[in-house]
């Protein structure tokens, strides 16, 4: 985690090397606080742009078309935890099959509310759908478009739509990243 400016340039350079003047010039921080809050922009643009990189790859040789989401909705902590963990991986697992425990559990692991069934009932019809047909549109769903040109995915969370567009400086500094073959191993 980058928490001052001089950490967030160095990071910068180890990471993205020779492309690292692009980076801080896509993601420009002038102090320690825009460093961590540009840092954590980076670094969800950088899954949400990977997503869309490897759908692109996919596209090329696949048969059927793909759908990217981007999971930020935060779980309810356990009732000992004081704080949210936010959104994690594999937090969208309960969601995706919308299993959560029954209010009567003794155990009582986490309080969910209607939103958590809510985004469950809708995450768990996608996934049939797509199970059953490979699109995962279907009846009183929110549309969820398949890959397209642009860097687009659909958002997963209090709301359930398609994901705002990164800002053109960032999708063009992805494009440029990962549009070369290296980078994915292709």
């Amino acid at each position: 985690m980058v928490t001052t400016l001089a950490g967030y340039e160095s990071w910068a350079n180890t990471t993205y090397g020779t492309q690292a003047a692009a980076f801080l010039a896509a993601y420009p921080a002038a102090d320690d606080a825009a460093a961590a809050s540009q840092y954590t922009a980076s670094e969800i643009d950088n899954q949400n742009a990977l997503q869309y990189f490897l759908a692109r790859a996919r596209a090329l040789h696949g048969q059927s078309n793909t759908y990217l989401y981007h999971f930020d909705h935060s779980m309810p902590p356990p009732p000992d935890t004081p704080v949210s963990t936010g959104a994690f991986h594999t937090s969208d697992v309960a969601y995706a099959l919308s299993y959560f425990y029954k209010p009567s559990d003794p155990h009582k692991l986490r309080p969910w509310t209607q939103t958590d069934y809510d985004l469950g009932n809708t995450m768990s019809s996608y996934w049939a759908d797509f199970a059953a047909s490979g699109d995962p549109n279907g009846p009183g769903l929110p549309v969820w478009e398949g890959y397209a040109a642009e860097i687009q995915l659909q958002e997963l969370g209090d709301t359930v739509q398609p994901l705002a567009a990164m800002e053109s400086a960032q999708a063009t500094f992805w494009k440029t990243y990962y549009g070369q073959s290296d980078q994915l191993g292709l």
